[in-house]
């Protein structure tokens, strides 16, 4: 039997019915409706994302092109400054070896170097980097190097205009036909090149100077160091070369004729500035030509105390005075020199043939035929008279000559700082422009702490070329700042005790008495000053043979005097000793000169200074030897210098 139809409960409708079939489903979609995100909240999202995902490869993409960047400037820099400094190197080369106009593509190229570096400096890159602390300091030196090479160059081209008004074709010297026959025109003309030369490096060096390098690494450090010190030296001889071409003409006799005392000094004989002057003649100057126009003779007693000061401008107006007393005439100042001066002379322009000598003299034996040969086998005039033909013939060769431009600035620098060459000008303004130059000698300022011994023969012989004359000065510093001080001045006589000769000395009469107490045949003494500082306290002097010392002031500068004597094989010393309350040490660097007098040969100098208990040595001037706590120095100076330690 069929089944009836179900029917709708009571009050259902269609609607009613289809819900309630489809509620199950609904109530899942509901679910996921509930997880899944709206179309509108999904767009927005999603672009927030782009734009943080864009601005991060935006500035990943600027700091790739800023390494990039950086590291391509840092290496034009680099690069641009390496090949600026070998080009100015080349130029200058070629400058001086009398080919101006193969300097010019170097200068060129070394301007062109500069200037890729300083471009490269001016990078976005480098600019941000040079804001960091260390690495600013770094680019920041590399940058002031660039700059300097840049005005170097500048200064090469003007260098380049100064040679070709020159005329500087070779290696001699440019202007001249010879040391004494000078185009003063040319000189006059060429004047404000040089001048530029000078403003440019000078103004290049102090720029170089004002470079923060507190934190400079190592190759940055060291080329930074190589490149200051080789501008500060061009620097430095472009300014001596500018002075040395203003002063050339008035001393040459541009326009007026000028008139020179030569004073020749020997060593043999020591005294203040270096030695008794037993030669004198006259040097004459007009329009750029000077001769010997007064051969130089025996100088006689009136000129024989002249030098005994130690003060050079004081023994020029010494002589001044001399020479218009032995009828000289005007003079327009003094020319002062020595046996070592003439031996220059000779390594400058070769060597000279002398009358009555089979060899040429030349510059290695020039102090000896000087200083020893003319006064063998001869009584004092006739060595005399011998000494005056040889350094005549020296002087004259010397002033007839055109020798090389750097053997001639080589050994006219070495003359002035050794003392063994001083013009003395009687010109207040000529006076100013030599002393300038370091040749007019200027007054030694008296140091606090010196190392200054001078020698004054007291005997009629030449033996002090036999002698060893040594210096051994020894500073102990204290804890409180005060310093011990002793110096020991030694004599040693290797002189032979004959035959007589104006070099050792005669036999005197019975009747007369030695002088100075030793033997008048290859016996020498002289007075001794041992200068002392002004403050010096608790000062003893005693010689290991008995002997008088004194305590003498001379123009605010202190010194024990005390007279060492030895005969042939014998010896004698000097030891001074004192206390000074305040050592003078600044940021814990302690310093002495030493000045030694002009001798040949060449006196031996120890300095040895010990450190306060319980301070280490941190750093010394490069001639010392450190060990332990104290520094040491032995050498046979010729010039003034300062030796200083520092301390940790």
């Amino acid at each position: 039997m069929a089944t009836p139809p179900l029917s709708d409960p009571p009050g259902s409708d269609l609607a009613t019915r289809a819900f309630s079939a489809a509620g199950p489903r609904i109530s899942t979609l509901r679910g996921m409706a509930g997880r899944v995100r709206l179309p509108h909240a999904r767009r927005h999202r999603s672009t927030a994302r782009r734009i943080t995902l864009a601005v991060f490869a935006g500035l990943a993409t600027l700091a790739i092109l800023l390494t990039l960047d950086g590291i391509w400037a840092g290496r034009t820099m680099f690069r641009g400054v390496s090949s600026a400094r070998s080009a100015l190197t080349e130029g200058a080369v070629a400058v001086v070896t009398g080919d101006p106009q193969a300097a010019v593509p170097h200068f060129e190229h070394a301007a062109s170097a500069a200037d890729s570096a300083l471009d490269a400096s001016g990078h976005p890159s480098i600019s941000l980097l040079g804001r960091l602390p260390w690495l600013g300091d770094n680019l920041g030196a590399v940058e002031a190097v660039a700059q300097a090479s840049r005005s170097s160059a500048d200064a090469g081209m003007a260098m380049v205009e100064a040679a070709r008004i020159l005329d500087w074709r070779d290696l001699r010297l440019p202007a001249a036909e010879a040391i004494g026959a000078v185009d003063l025109a040319k000189i006059e003309q060429a004047t404000p090149a040089i001048d530029r030369v000078a403003s440019e490096l000078g103004a290049a060096a102090a720029r170089l100077e004002a470079a923060d390098t507190g934190r400079l690494v190592g190759p940055v450090a060291s080329g930074y160091d190589d490149a200051l010190e080789t501008l500060q030296r061009r620097a430095a001889i472009a300014l001596d070369t500018r002075d040395f071409m203003e002063v050339l003409p008035r001393f040459l006799g541009g326009g007026a004729r000028r008139r020179y005392l030569l004073a020749i000094q020997t060593l043999g004989r020591p005294q203040g500035t270096g030695g008794e002057v037993d030669l004198v003649g006259v040097l004459s100057a007009r329009d750029g030509v000077m001769t010997l126009s007064s051969a130089l003779t025996p100088a006689g007693e009136a000129f024989a105390a002249t030098t005994t000061t130690t003060d050079a401008r004081a023994a020029g107006a010494n002589l001044m005075a001399a020479a218009t007393d032995a009828g000289f005439g005007k003079l327009d100042g003094v020319v002062l020199a020595d046996s070592l001066w003439l031996a220059d002379a000779l390594w400058t322009t070769g060597s000279v043939e002398v009358a009555d000598r089979a060899l040429p003299v030349n510059s290695d034996q020039a102090a000896k035929v000087l200083e020893r040969e003319v006064f063998e086998a001869r009584d004092a005039g006739a060595a005399a008279t011998r000494r005056a033909e040889v350094a005549t013939a020296i002087v004259e060769s010397y002033l007839a000559r055109r020798p090389a431009t750097e053997a001639f600035a080589v050994a006219l620098a070495r003359d002035v700082a050794e003392q063994d060459l001083v013009i003395v000008a009687s010109k207040p303004r000529d006076r100013r422009m030599l002393e300038g130059l370091g040749a007019g000698g200027t007054s030694r300022a008296p140091a606090r702490q010196a190392v200054s011994v001078t020698w004054d023969t007291v005997v009629d012989n030449h033996a002090a070329v036999f002698t060893r004359r040594e210096v051994s000065h020894r500073v102990v510093l204290e804890a409180d700042g005060s310093a011990r001080v002793r110096t020991v001045v030694s004599l040693v006589n290797e002189a032979p005790d004959g035959p007589p000769s104006a070099l050792l000395g005669f036999d005197l009469p019975a009747t007369v008495p030695e002088p100075a107490g030793v033997n008048p045949v290859g016996g020498w003494a002289a007075d001794v000053g041992v200068a002392i500082p002004r403050k010096a306290e608790r000062i003893t002097a005693e010689t290991s043979i008995p002997s008088e010392t004194t305590t003498a002031k001379d123009e605010g500068s202190k010194s024990v005097v005390a007279r060492l004597a030895a005969d042939p094989g014998d010896s004698m010393s000097l030891t001074v000793s004192y206390r000074m309350a305040d050592a003078k040490t600044v940021d814990g660097i302690y310093r002495v000169l030493v000045t030694p007098q002009p001798a040949w040969p060449a006196g031996v100098v120890r300095v040895r200074i010990d450190a306060p208990p319980g301070v280490a040595i941190a750093e010394a001037s490069e001639e010392f030897e450190v060990g332990g706590l104290s520094a040491r120095y032995v050498g046979t100076p010729t010039r003034p210098f300062v030796l200083w330690v520092r301390f940790a």
